[in-house]
């Protein structure tokens, strides 16, 4: 990730997150820290990430949709975001079809 700060309640990311759930629910160091770094993720993909995990809505646009699904993939939310880029991906047939 960039170097951008979020702030975050932990238990709204496990409850939304798979991977922060396993993060903070187990014995990882991560459970005691103020601050994670996530190298992995771009600040664009994770800021819509941490918006979903407060919102359950996500938009996907072509000039996010190359960072934003393998980190939901790489954060367990992508069965989530699947339908959304599917939607996504429908819109673009059909402009292509004009």
């Amino acid at each position: 990730m960039d170097d951008k700060t979020f702030k975050c309640h932990k238990n709204v990311l496990a409850g939304s997150c798979p991977y922060f759930d396993a993060m903070f629910a187990s014995e990882m160091v991560e459970t005691t820290l103020q601050e994670i770094q996530l190298h992995e993720i771009s600040s664009e993909a994770m800021e819509l990430l941490i918006d979903y995990c407060y919102t359950a809505q996500i938009t996907i646009e072509e000039r996010n949709v190359q960072q934003l699904l393998p980190a939901a993939c790489l954060l367990q939310v992508g069965k989530h975001i699947l339908p959304v880029r599917q939607v996504f991906l429908d819109d673009r047939d059909s402009t292509l079809l004009l």
